[in-house]
């Protein structure tokens, strides 16, 4: 049950990890501006680390969307080919009959 809770598509974790990167990017050079390097530095490295997470999910995002493009086209060549098969079968019934 908890496994369903917790379980989030993709691009939603994609925008939550982008939202991540860039408030701690804000933030980190706010803090860098007010003088507080460490705090900018941690802020920063943390921002980053979660803008290098949502990378790998818009990477998982892309591969989905192209191994369901990929059945798709698999699926029309099959059709392609079966159609070719009887455009042949039809083309030598021709061929005998003349």
């Amino acid at each position: 049950m908890f496994k369903e809770l917790v379980k989030i598509d993709l691009e939603s974790q994609y925008k939550g990890f982008n939202i991540c990167f860039w408030t701690m990017l804000v933030i980190a050079t706010i803090a860098s501006l007010l003088g507080s390097s460490t705090l900018a530095i941690a802020l920063g490295t943390l921002g980053l680390v979660s803008g290098a997470i949502g990378q790998l999910k818009l990477i998982l995002i892309n591969q989905q969307r192209f191994l369901a493009n990929q059945e798709i086209f698999l699926a029309n060549q099959e059709t392609f080919l079966a159609n070719q098969k009887l455009f042949l079968e039809q083309l030598d019934a021709l061929k005998s009959k003349s």
